[in-house]
């Protein structure tokens, strides 16, 4: 094997927040900090769509949603559709074309009717498989089974279903969702450690999605009576778009703070378990002396906002709590050791630039991604600045952009009002900004950027029939003030 053809583990957890991740988390995540300390966090790291499917596909193949077609979560309907667009490519296919042995393990969660192998993998451990372990063992099929289930939290409202928002989980910690992909991952990394190809590995977690759910011996790590409210649980969101006031009224102010604070508490028990797993794999790196020429990849599709605006889940909520994930990346004597924190924004559409960049092969063209070995090293450039992400509405279908330029974000909603936060001096997002006539020079510089952004990738949220072109001003007034 050269050294120009790394070896590529990439961890990818459902719904983590950044927060998890930092120095002063309670979450207490020991393997990657040590990930972390050999290598670079990123610090401003954000997904391109703030729900499963279309991040994950952007993760592949370094487009926007809006070019590769996968603008929902494929399983819900009516979904937009169900699989990507014709524009679809991942950087899997390129390796293997290069000579890597590929495997994947567990969540997959980009298309409805495509499995991993299209992609490249050689090896495919479906989550849906945990299934027939668990009924092997004699337990129900359903990870969420309530015989498996101990102090659970559900969310009560007339004429819906019970839903469960947190538990402890009785079951072994090997039939867990997350123990089986992490049992298997381990397998699976020993047996490619002895071959002699370079390989890749893609390991899928399903925590911390919701239901927030660990084994006791990681939830008892936790007290809830000991977490603090987030600064901005009590938001009144009375200069923000309706919906959110919405949400919050008809889902989590049903629920009080104390069993709130057990879902915060069971959130980040998920996280320590799927953080040991990753120390495991670390340490099989370290054993097998691969762990100089193995690029190791740590990130999430999205967040959850775990009770910030007095939310949780994902989707619509433009705020850093549902943006800004957790992005770590060790290659060593490529990527500087010493916990290099850089304060340049990148995403998800990053991924397959570096990977491919890293494995000595070319990016594409079109790509809406940079490999980030361009900013080892290297002062900001101005086109890590910014940054511009997109939501499709899930199954409302209401368009939403967010656009961030160094300390300010703006948020077009084609729904309400828009939205502008001052993330400096206002890091909670407790007061938009956007009718301010004090800030109307910051709005009116964030407009124009929004179009350049827009523009320079190609988005199809430009339409002009008078109904539905909400934007204060179009793309040609922005090129008449350039002139």
């Amino acid at each position: 094997m050269s050294a120009q053809q790394p070896n590529v583990l990439l961890i990818v957890t459902d719904q983590q927040q950044a927060r998890t991740v930092e120095d002063d988390c309670p979450a207490y995540t020991p393997n990657l900090s040590r990930l972390a300390d050999e290598g670079v966090r990123y610090d401003r790291a954000y997904t391109p769509c703030p729900v499963c499917s279309p991040a994950r596909a952007s993760l592949y193949s370094g487009l926007y949603p809006h070019k590769h077609g996968t603008l929902t979560v494929v399983h819900s309907r009516p979904a937009i559709q169900l699989t990507h667009g014709s524009g679809m490519r991942y950087f899997t296919q390129p390796l293997r074309e290069a000579g890597y042995n590929q495997a994947l393990v567990g969540r997959w969660h980009i298309t409805a009717d495509e499995d991993p192998t299209v992609a490249g993998y050689d090896e495919v451990f479906h989550t849906s498989e945990v299934k027939e372990i668990r009924k092997q063992a004699g337990l129900p099929e359903d990870f969420f089974d309530a015989s498996c289930l101990k102090n659970p939290v559900y969310l009560k409202r007339p004429g819906w279903n019970d839903w469960l928002m947190s538990a402890e989980l009785t079951d072994p910690k090997e039939m867990t969702v997350d123990g089986a992909v992490g049992e298997q991952a381990v397998k699976t990394l020993n047996n490619l450690t002895r071959q002699d190809q370079p390989w890749h590995l893609a390991v899928g977690f399903f925590g911390p999605h919701d239901p927030y759910s660990a084994p006791s011996e990681y939830t008892e790590r936790y007290d809830p009576r000991s977490i603090s409210e987030p600064p901005n649980r009590q938001d009144p969101l009375d200069d923000r778009p309706a919906l959110y006031r919405r949400h919050r009224r008809e889902l989590w102010d049903r629920i009080d703070w104390p069993d709130q604070a057990k879902a915060i508490s069971r959130y980040w028990a998920s996280c320590a378990m799927v953080d040991d797993y990753v120390g495991r794999l670390m340490r099989i790196l370290d054993e097998t002396g691969q762990a100089d020429n193995t690029l190791v990849i740590f990130t999430s599709d999205h967040p959850d906002m775990m009770a910030s605006h007095g939310m949780f889940l994902k989707g619509i909520y433009p705020y850093e709590a549902g943006w800004r994930i957790p992005l770590i990346m060790r290659w060593p004597g490529r990527f500087p050791a010493g916990r290099k924190e850089s304060d340049a924004y990148v995403s998800l559409l990053d991924i397959a630039p570096t990977i491919l960049t890293a494995a000595g092969l070319p990016v594409w063209d079109d790509a809406d991604g940079a490999p980030l070995q361009d900013l080892i090293d290297q002062p900001t450039p101005e086109e890590r600045q910014s940054f511009y992400g997109e939501f499709h509405g899930g199954e409302y279908y209401y368009a939403q952009r967010v656009l961030w330029a160094r300390d300010h974000k703006l948020v077009f909603n084609s729904f309400d009002e828009d939205e502008l936060y001052d993330l400096k001096n206002d890091p909670h997002e407790r007061r938009n900004l956007a009718g301010d006539p004090a800030h109307r020079s910051v709005l009116n510089d964030m407009q124009e950027r929004y179009w350049t952004c827009h523009e320079a990738s190609h988005d199809f949220l430009n339409l002009s029939y008078p109904s539905i072109a909400l934007f204060p001003f179009g793309p040609d007034q922005t090129t008449w003030k350039k002139k």
